[in-house]
């Protein structure tokens, strides 16, 4: 499988996976599969020492008994830059887990973004609008994570 997630919004131009404007999530095969992840309906946030980010409402899977969600961990990696994600599991229940090692989530910043977490204990932000990739533009981090080798390729 390759992977396509985009943070705190839409892939652009990800059709093969339902609503173009909707898709944060995409499982592709070359044969032609493509599945919905989830869709961008939360913000990040900050839990257990870590920020994540959760996408749900994707395409049904296991006769329907589930919908596809994602769920991508993000974690302190001074020398990682933007970083990338790495695919770590597929649960039962049909959720995708990713881990990314990124600067991003390591100081506190002062800031007005769309997409942050709080630290609740010590209100620290952490600011990941730079990996967000809008439709039509530069910038950001739309990425792909290959099951095969658990590591992302392209940007």
């Amino acid at each position: 499988y390759v992977y396509h997630l985009n943070v705190c919004g839409p892939i652009a131009g990800m059709e093969a996976c339902g609503d173009a404007g909707s898709v944060g999530g995409c499982q592709m095969k070359t044969d032609g599969f493509a599945k919905s992840m989830g869709v961008p309906n939360a913000e990040p946030t900050w839990i257990d020492g870590q920020v994540t980010l959760n996408y749900t409402l994707g395409d049904p899977c296991h006769g329907g008994d589930y919908r596809r969600s994602t769920l991508m961990l993000f974690t302190c990696d001074p020398a990682a830059g933007l970083g990338s994600p790495r695919f770590v599991d597929e649960q039962d229940d049909c959720t995708y887990m990713f881990e990314w090692a990124t600067s991003l989530v390591c100081a506190h910043h002062d800031f007005q973004a769309e997409c942050f977490a709080v630290d609740d204990v010590t209100g620290a932000e952490y600011d990941l609008s730079s990996l967000r990739r809008v439709a039509g533009g530069g910038g950001g981090a739309a990425v792909e994570a290959t099951a095969e080798n658990g590591v992302a390729a392209g940007r």
